[in-house]
């Protein structure tokens, strides 16, 4: 009986090493490309960086929170929350310099910023960067 343990034991201990040398081989063997946000961002079509129902949409610049001052929470929202997308180059996310554009907040008063890059037209909401040319003509008065 002892001569069965031994080939059971054996048998187990094998396939246990076989697995653990498998699993280690196709782990470093493997390797998954990164996204590339260009790809990304020519898949989606809208993104929505604050919540278009409750909340409010507060400007940290100057120009802009005059332009809008008569504008109700509701109407912001409705107007800047959700933008159209266009392709945003690897270039144009490494060379953009962020400064706050608006401050949103919702219902349950979680914060999202929305930063900007004024002169490459590039956006960036809770740290995810994105290109709208819609949201650039409206806030900065072109072909108006």
């Amino acid at each position: 009986m002892s001569k069965k343990l031994i080939l059971k034991l054996s048998i187990l201990v094998v396939g246990l090493v076989g697995i653990f040398l498998v699993k280690g081989y196709l782990t470093k063997n493997t390797s998954y490309p990164q996204p590339d946000m260009t790809e990304i961002t020519k898949s989606v079509a809208s993104f929505q960086w604050c919540s278009e129902n409750k909340g409010t949409v507060k400007w940290q610049e100057a120009q802009l929170k005059s332009k809008y001052k008569t504008w109700t929470d509701y109407a912001l929202r409705k107007k800047f929350c959700k933008v159209d997308l266009e392709p945003l180059s690897e270039a144009e996310m490494s060379n953009a310099q962020w400064r706050d554009l608006a401050l949103a907040t919702d219902s349950q008063a979680a914060m999202v910023k929305l930063e900007w890059d004024k002169a490459l037209k590039v956006f960036r909401a809770a740290g995810l960067p994105f290109k709208s040319k819609k949201l650039s003509r409206e806030l900065l008065d072109e072909g108006h």
